[in-house]
């Protein structure tokens, strides 16, 4: 979810996603559940990432938090 409170992903590929990381995060490879599991840009949009498959990253809240931390 993003920072203003929408989800950027559509629900679908979300689902793609986390069964394409084998329903981990692909950060700390805990389990994750639909829904436990939160989809994270992996070049951001105000860098000119776009919300495809292939730019999202399924991650744990711990290891969203701590990505979003470092920026």
């Amino acid at each position: 979810m993003s920072r203003d409170g929408r989800n950027r992903f559509p629900k679908s590929m979300k689902k793609k996603a986390l069964r394409k990381s084998g329903m981990a995060c692909t950060v700390c490879a805990c389990p994750l559940t639909m829904a436990q599991a939160e989809p994270h840009h992996i070049l951001p949009v105000s860098q000119g990432g776009k919300t495809l498959v292939e730019n999202l990253q399924i991650v744990c809240r711990s290891c969203h938090v701590k990505i979003h931390q470092k920026f």
